[in-house]
């Protein structure tokens, strides 16, 4: 498989959270910065050379931290219109191909999990590989250019659910990386802080 863009989610609102969570401290640095540290550097520890694009609502965010930064499309519509947006860009940039797709609010992923994935991709032409555990994890999957169409269609229908195109696109289906049974994310305080304790143990 030829080099993988990362495309970071990093456009919600963080209602929830009650500030910025992008911008929230993890272990010294943004959990934005965390994600994108943890999802290109392999498992020897070192850096991947991988293009990262980020995705915001407004192509002003973030836009310090050196990165390219792209906007929904559409605006307002939740992460189907980042992961739209992505596809776009990854087809007009670098051609047809896979993208891998993060949420900015994952706590401590790790590159072996994108490995995992990249395993199941392989020369498939199905347009998306997705982790699986109680439902869909839609926020650290592979996505390929080929599912443009699909996501158009349903656009067209509202239809703006995450796992409902997963399902639609017929997604290979990957099981957790043990002992998981969720991916980690953070939408508020406490969860960031539940994620952090349980990574170290505590």
């Amino acid at each position: 498989m030829a080099p993988l863009p990362l495309y970071v989610l990093a456009g919600g609102y963080s209602t929830r959270f009650g500030s910025d969570k992008a911008c929230a401290d993890v272990q010294g640095q943004s959990m934005l910065e965390s994600v994108v540290g943890a999802l290109t550097t392999n498992r020897a520890g070192a850096a991947e050379a991988v293009e990262v694009t980020l995705v915001t609502g407004g192509t002003c965010r973030y836009a310090e931290l050196g990165y390219t930064v792209i906007r929904d499309r559409p605006a307002g519509i939740g992460p189907i219109g980042g992961l739209n947006a992505a596809l776009h860009h990854r087809q007009e940039t670098l051609g047809e191909g896979w993208m891998l797709l993060a949420g900015c609010d994952l706590v401590c992923p790790q590159w072996a999990w994108v490995q995992v994935l990249l395993q199941e991709a392989g020369d498939i032409r199905i347009p998306a590989v997705a982790f699986f555990g109680k439902r869909w994890e839609p926020m650290l999957a592979l996505y390929h250019t080929d599912l443009i169409p699909v996501i158009a269609a349903q656009l067209a229908r509202k239809q703006h659910a995450m796992r409902h195109l997963l399902d639609t696109a017929g997604a290979v289906r990957v099981p957790l990386p043990d002992p998981l049974d969720q991916l980690p994310q953070a939408n508020t305080p406490d969860e960031l802080a539940h994620a952090l304790r349980e990574r170290e143990g505590v």
